[in-house]
């Protein structure tokens, strides 16, 4: 009796070690498959796009399809494109202008380099201090050298130290005077037209503000827009 029971447990055993080899085989085969599967695939960027339009307008009602929306494979190219953008910057300006400050904003898609404005002109002055051109032609080098399918921008705020309500100073003011010499100092050197902003905003007086960022090919944001949008900014962190 003993040793029928122990010989129908072992074939019992022997049973249950079969059906796992199988199932096991089984999901190697599969995974073979998948991973085949994967590695022959490409990724069809207009049929993403008609089923990711297909479940936006099956799912979020009236709203509409967003028009810029971002694919991941575009998000990491834009995210590789900055990282790389801001490594040039932060050792371009620590050289050149060591007492600039320097930070990312918005989830690091923004790098915002402050700095007196006496570090780029002459004191109470629009003339460009003539030690500085050097730091431009690598400025507009940077601006001018984005890799295939990203551009490189940067909006050049000056302040004018008045309230945000405040009327913006006249033609003949310093800050105005400067915010020209600016852009034509850039132009002049190269910079590409589109690469390039610059206006006045509120704030202390003397200060410039260098904000800088990677956007794809042949889209953009106006200086006005990211004006807007530094001035949300500075409000939200003000409310914390």
């Amino acid at each position: 009796m003993n040793m029928d029971g122990m010989h129908r447990d072992g074939e019992e055993q022997a049973g249950l070690g079969g059906s796992r080899s199988l199932f096991l085989s089984l999901y190697l085969v599969l995974l073979a498959f998948f991973i085949a599967l994967i590695s022959v695939s490409t990724f069809e960027e207009n049929r993403t796009r008609a089923v990711v339009d297909s479940l936006w307008s099956t799912f979020s009602g009236p709203k509409g399809i967003p028009q810029d929306l971002v694919f991941p494979s575009q998000s990491g190219l834009l995210l590789g494109a900055a990282r790389q953008f801001f490594t040039e910057l932060g050792s371009l300006f620590q050289a050149a202008i060591p007492a600039a400050k320097i930070q990312e904003m918005t989830g690091g898609s923004v790098l915002e380099v402050t700095l007196r404005g006496d570090a780029l002109f002459r004191e109470n002055s629009a003339d460009f201090r003539l030690g500085q051109f050097s730091f431009v032609d690598r400025l507009v080098a940077a601006l001018s050298s984005a890799p295939a399918g990203v551009r490189r921008h940067m909006d050049v705020s000056l302040s004018t130290g008045g309230a945000s309500n405040a009327m913006l100073p006249g033609p003949t003011s310093l800050e105005q005077r400067r915010a020209a010499a600016l852009g034509a100092l850039f132009m002049g050197r190269g910079a590409p037209p589109d690469a390039l902003g610059i206006g006045l905003v509120p704030g202390p007086i003397g200060l410039i503000v260098l904000s800088f960022r990677v956007l794809p090919e042949g889209e953009g944001q106006t200086g006005e827009d990211w004006r807007d949008e530094r001035k949300a900014l500075e409000e939200g962190k003000g409310g914390r």
